[in-house]
């Protein structure tokens, strides 16, 4: 779920820009709706950071460039403005866009695609680096079994007999070599902490995947990587582009 926060002084262009934004992603959660400088900060300092920021340039209490002055800025922005003399300006900021007054959809939705495809490939780095982490300091134990739910009675599942976990909603489900799955409460970021690097690798945000369950790789568009498992399962497994270094290079090692 991406973070937004809005610095608009107009109140209906800022409902406005509210709208479009549930249009495009209706998960978006808007973290505030600031209509100065001196909001904008507190919002900020409050350790509410946003993934992005819609930012007017001329706001109720000044230029809205003071915000950065006030408060450390790490994430993206996106500037909206009626004047265009500051585009200059912009390349100081992690800007990735500027938008000229009025807004049309259609223009706010190209930036926020472009935005939305920076982010993942963000995300995507993430993953790459987690898992040069691991290879680089490995534990000296790992997660060897999982309990799981078999009806009336409780089982046992070794890693060595599970071939992906997949990510369904707020569960994550064992999928293993006789076709059979289960589910468990936890998420694929603590699975990544708990198994062994060499034996398993994050593919996306929903997989992780073991090497032994890999049948075969084809090639995907836009230089992606497509996974065919077995057992066989009905979700797209691709890596992506950004990640298929990566993944090459841990499939050597298996």
């Amino acid at each position: 779920m991406l973070s937004v926060l809005i610095v608009e002084d107009e109140y209906e262009a800022a409902q406005r820009l509210h709208r479009m934004l549930m249009k495009w992603e209706p998960n978006t959660r808007v973290i505030g709706i600031a209509d100065s400088i001196e909001k904008s900060v507190a919002i900020l300092k409050s350790g509410n950071t946003p993934d992005l920021i819609l930012l007017d340039i001329h706001i109720a209490d000044g230029i809205s460039f003071e915000i950065f002055e006030q408060v450390d800025v790490s994430c993206s922005v996106i500037l909206t403005t009626a004047y265009d003399e500051y585009w200059q300006k912009s390349f100081e900021l992690n800007s990735i866009d500027y938008l000229l007054k009025p807004i049309s959809e259609d223009r706010l939705f190209k930036s926020l695609n472009k935005f939305r495809k920076l982010f993942e490939i963000q995300a995507n780095r993430i993953v790459d680096s987690h898992w040069l982490r691991s290879m680089n300091s490995p534990k000296t134990r790992y997660r060897i079994r999982f309990l799981v739910d078999m009806g009336p009675a409780i089982g046992m599942i070794a890693v060595e007999q599970i071939a992906y976990f997949l990510a369904k909603e707020k569960l994550i489900e064992i999928h293993t070599f006789d076709g059979n799955h289960y589910q468990i409460k936890t998420s694929l970021d603590q699975l990544e902490e708990e198994l062994e690097p060499r034996t398993f690798f994050r593919a996306n945000r929903q997989v992780l995947v073991a090497a032994r369950s890999i049948v075969k790789l084809h090639q995907y568009f836009n230089y992606k990587v497509k996974l065919e498992l077995n057992p066989k399962t009905d979700t797209e497994i691709v890596i992506s582009r950004q990640n298929v270094t990566a993944f090459k290079e841990w499939l050597s090692l298996n």
